[in-house]
């Protein structure tokens, strides 16, 4: 049995919420900066983005909390993985 860790990220916003899942943290943080910046432009025409990853997450849901938008990590979690074998046919 292998274990397979994973890292979650949930973003509220006003139409509901996404989940994000990744193999490492630094691979979640690059799907929340991909989530930002898609959404920049329109919801923060006027703001300048950071060039930094770090900060223009920060940046983005600072601004957005006051439109209730946020997000939560939770990790790792440790999945076990179990080989599953095919089952025999009846024929």
């Amino acid at each position: 049995m292998n274990t397979i860790h994973c890292w979650v990220a949930v973003i509220q916003h006003r139409h509901g919420h996404d989940t994000q899942v990744a193999a490492t943290e630094q691979e979640l943080q690059d799907k929340l900066d991909d989530y930002v910046k898609q959404n920049w432009d329109d919801e923060l025409p006027s703001t300048l983005m950071p060039e930094d990853q770090g900060q223009r997450i920060d940046k983005y849901f600072e601004e957005m909390a006051e439109r209730e938008e946020s997000y939560e990590i939770e990790g790792p979690f440790a999945l076990r993985s179990v080989k599953l074998e095919p089952a025999n046919r009846l024929d």
